[in-house]
């Protein structure tokens, strides 16, 4: 992959780089079931060597993009952008990653300080639509009760028992999940057993399978809700791509409802294990494992010499602690349904995805239409109300609002002011008499 990089630089451009990465090693979050990483720190945080993942996988990622010039010199704000869940391991992951980019930092005593954009919770459609769009959320839920998953728990009980028999407390489809991610942390942190590497490895099957069915759902919307908004994110802000006609590579014609409006070289988003594996699962991989701790899928963005625009996509399985390793070593090249070959025309995939990827929508369509979150949409103010429109309706609301507070406030004052007047003349009453009195 590298020498690709360098030989095709003579021949097409190499526009952007979207890397979308799963946080490094974390502690447990609930109670342990069998390991948890770094005890003392809190739960479901970045440990040190999760820190360190990130910061290995920035260095890595900057050596392996080094002919191109693609991160520049040191950061830049117009160059860089970052977007993490709103939730402290994926943000610690991120800050750790952007600190690998930039040996030399243009801050003071050389420090570099990148702003991360996040969003909350509930509201992060792109990167945590597997839990915040209804409908999917929904889809999976009805899952968990269907013959195919009934048959998954009989197939797996020999799995359970085993597990069981190792941590000593009972396991089954409700914490193999779990226990899966801890024997992960676990063989991070010192070797496994002959035993554990057997448990290991069968509840990594086990759990890889339930996943497989979980997001194998044949519905055209429940895919929309899943991956459209951030299939989207691959077309957005890129100079490079015209979604109306790809003769004009430089014309940037996408309008969206996003954050940000400039034209980024590098793209990271800093998420979790959910959001790759929908990505992978879309993409027909044969996916033969959860996305470890700080894997990453990667989008690059090139333009031929006629400056006709084609993605290629990477699957990157980082499980080195050595910064010295080429990245190529880690990288899986992917064909997504659609394309040819590996290198895959902007306007081929759009056309193949294109009842997937929200490109010319903004997100209250997609909440509503896909998602079914209908307390979260808003309405265009043209929509007719009552014999009126929206915002003429709320606006005479809100006006005949402010004019009852007003004559509200003029009564009050006036029988304070009536208040005042009788304590005066009481008060001069007690005066006269006290004069008198002398």
């Amino acid at each position: 992959m590298f020498l690709h990089l360098v030989v095709a630089a003579n021949f097409a451009e190499l526009v952007s780089v979207t890397i979308l990465s799963r946080h490094g090693q974390r502690t447990q979050m609930g109670e342990t079931i069998y390991y948890t990483p770094d005890k003392d720190l809190m739960q479901g945080h970045l440990t040190k060597l999760g820190m360190k993942q990130h910061l290995i996988l920035g260095q890595r990622l900057r050596k392996h993009y080094s002919a191109t010039n693609i991160f520049g010199d040191s950061y830049s704000p117009s160059r860089i952008y970052a977007r993490s869940t709103n939730i402290p391991r994926t943000l610690q992951s991120a800050v750790s990653q952007l600190s690998g980019y930039f040996e030399n930092g243009n801050g003071p005593d050389n420090s570099t300080t990148i702003p991360i954009q996040t969003e909350v919770n509930d509201e992060d459609y792109i990167l945590q639509a597997y839990v915040k769009c209804e409908y999917v959320a929904k889809s999976v839920q009805a899952f968990r009760g269907s013959p195919q998953y009934v048959k998954w728990e009989e197939e797996h009980k020999a799995v359970f028992e085993q597990a069981t028999a190792l941590v000593g407390i009972p396991i089954n489809s409700t914490n193999v999940e779990q226990l899966n991610s801890e024997l992960e942390f676990k063989a991070l942190d010192v070797p496994l057993t002959d035993i554990e590497q057997q448990v290991a490895k069968s509840v990594s099957d086990a759990s890889t399978d339930l996943w497989k069915l979980a997001f194998n759902i044949s519905d055209p919307r429940y895919e929309r809700g899943l991956n459209g908004m951030i299939f989207g994110e691959f077309f957005r802000s890129n100079p490079a791509i015209d979604l109306q006609n790809h003769n004009k590579p430089h014309q940037r014609t996408l309008h969206t409802s996003q954050a940000y409006e400039n034209s980024y070289n590098v793209r990271l988003y800093s998420a979790h294990d959910t959001t790759i594996f929908a990505i992978l699962h879309s993409f027909k991989v044969d996916i033969t494992h959860i996305p470890k701790v700080a894997s990453a899928f990667i989008v690059e963005l090139h333009t031929e010499k006629d400056g006709a625009p084609y993605f290629e996509f990477y699957y990157v399985v980082n499980s080195t602690q050595d910064a010295s390793r080429p990245l190529a070593s880690d990288m899986t090249q992917l064909t997504p349904k659609g394309c040819d070959n590996a290198k895959c025309p902007v306007s081929t995939f759009q056309k193949a995805w294109e009842n997937q990827t929200y490109l010319h929508t903004n997100l209250h369509t997609y909440l509503a239409n896909d998602c079914g979150n209908t307390q979260s949409y808003v309405p265009d103010p043209t929509v007719i109300y009552k014999g009126g429109k929206t915002g003429v309706v709320f606006g005479f609301l809100t006006v005949t609002a402010m004019l009852v507070i007003a004559a509200m406030w003029m009564i009050v004052m006036t029988c304070v002011e009536k208040v005042k007047k009788s304590k005066q003349g009481t008060y001069q009453k007690l005066s006269d008499q006290s004069e008198t009195s002398d």
